[in-house]
């Protein structure tokens, strides 16, 4: 057989599709059929033994005709990589010799997940009469992939929010990785233009793109920036998040919520949907979003607004990635503890030493400690990881 062969594409088919097969029922196949079974029941091969039955004479092996159900799955509906699972039938008249039937096949049922169709034969003869039928279960085996493991094979990466911290040293461990990075940055133009040096002094290739990640519109025309800048996006980091508001829970007007998920979990699923057409068309890429182990456990006071969102954000992870997968895409969230930014710049001595001493390494996250873990899951290593919560915590949460 040809390995040019192509599997029949389970999305072409609906609900209603049909096919019909048209077959004559020769003495010689009803000879080969017994042959081949070892079934010689004189039933089907012997006239005058027959003409001592009710039929008159001698009848095909009912097995025979429900065959062409087999004929008609592996070769039209749905065709090329069709796994027979079961089979119900109803033998309801007599096929002879020399009688021309006609397999009509529906599909009465299908199922995405499971790739399987639910299918509907009924046979008829020559005369129109009802001879046999019954419903099938078939699923549609997909080509096996061979997957996407060198880091090679990925070439553009955005990191959003990545003029600082976290961002800024995930653009900068990607891009010692090969890939050119798309630097994007809100207000911090300057800071982003550092990183962009940075990174090609270390010769690596990087350019910044700003884009409000509240934005709709600006988060399109970052993709479409950066897309005729580099190429297509394999790699995509969720990182944008909106400043923290640390109120208590009572003085927390709802519009605070509204903009941690617009600047964080909205702008995370703008941008995923946006880099997903040629990802899935390619069969390729990383998506890898920036959560907090403070949705894991008893969260902290005061950031209730945050907490949520980072916890959306990680139920967001794994409903993408469960539909993602097939589809060649890996979908995770890397969950930072306590990480030296200039976000801490205004906590007191006293409160930062005791988060190092609680800590079982005794230190506080360094943006490097968060953004070596974001390459992992963009290289080789991370071929085989979807729908994970990795945290980078040195242990502060352990599940």
């Amino acid at each position: 057989m040809s390995s040019d062969l192509q599997f029949a594409d389970f999305a072409q088919i609906h609900e209603g599709d049909e096919v019909v097969l048209t077959r004559t029922i020769r003495r010689e196949d009803i000879a080969r059929f017994a042959e081949l079974t070892g079934d010689n029941n004189p039933l089907h091969l012997d006239d005058a033994f027959g003409a001592r039955t009710q039929f008159g004479g001698a009848v095909a092996h009912g097995m025979l005709t429900a065959s062409l159900i087999s004929t008609v799955i592996g070769t039209m509906l749905p065709g090329p990589g069709a796994l027979w699972m079961s089979q119900t039938l109803d033998f309801l008249k007599p096929v002879r010799a020399g009688d021309t039937v006609s397999v009509r096949t529906r599909v009465v049922g299908k199922h995405e997940r499971q790739r399987t169709l639910e299918l509907s034969t009924t046979i008829l003869n020559q005369f129109g009469i009802k001879v046999t039928e019954g419903k099938s279960k078939v699923m549609l085996l997909e080509e096996k992939q061979a997957g996407s493991r060198h880091i090679a094979s990925l070439s553009v990466a955005l990191v959003t929010g990545s003029s600082r911290g976290i961002g800024a040293a995930a653009a900068k461990a990607l891009a010692l990785q090969g890939l050119q990075v798309a630097v994007n940055y809100a207000n911090s133009e300057e800071e982003a233009k550092v990183v962009v040096r940075e990174i090609g002094e270390a010769g690596g290739c990087a350019e910044a793109f700003r884009a409000d990640m509240s934005d709709t519109q600006q988060i399109q025309s970052l993709i479409d920036g950066v897309t005729s800048a580099f190429g297509p996006i394999d790699v995509l980091v969720n990182n944008a998040w909106p400043r923290q508001v640390l109120l208590p829970f009572i003085e927390t007007d709802w519009s605070e919520f509204e903009r941690q998920w617009n600047g964080g979990v909205r702008s995370a699923f703008l941008c995923s949907q946006a880099v997903l057409p040629s990802m899935i068309e390619r069969r390729l890429g990383r998506i890898i979003n920036i959560g907090s182990i403070y949705a894991d456990g008893t969260p902290p006071a005061n950031q209730s607004t945050y907490v949520v969102g980072k916890a959306s954000l990680a139920a967001l992870t794994k409903s993408m990635a469960v539909e993602l997968g097939p589809k060649g895409v890996t979908v995770n969230l890397v969950a930072p503890g306590m990480t030296d930014t200039k976000f801490l710049g205004d906590m007191p001595q006293k409160a930062r030493m005791v988060a190092e001493m609680q800590n079982p390494l005794r230190r506080l996250a360094q943006p490097e400690d968060i953004a070596d873990v974001i390459a992992f899951l963009a290289g080789p290593g991370g071929s085989y990881i979807t729908g994970e919560t990795i945290r980078v915590c040195g242990g502060s949460t352990m599940l």
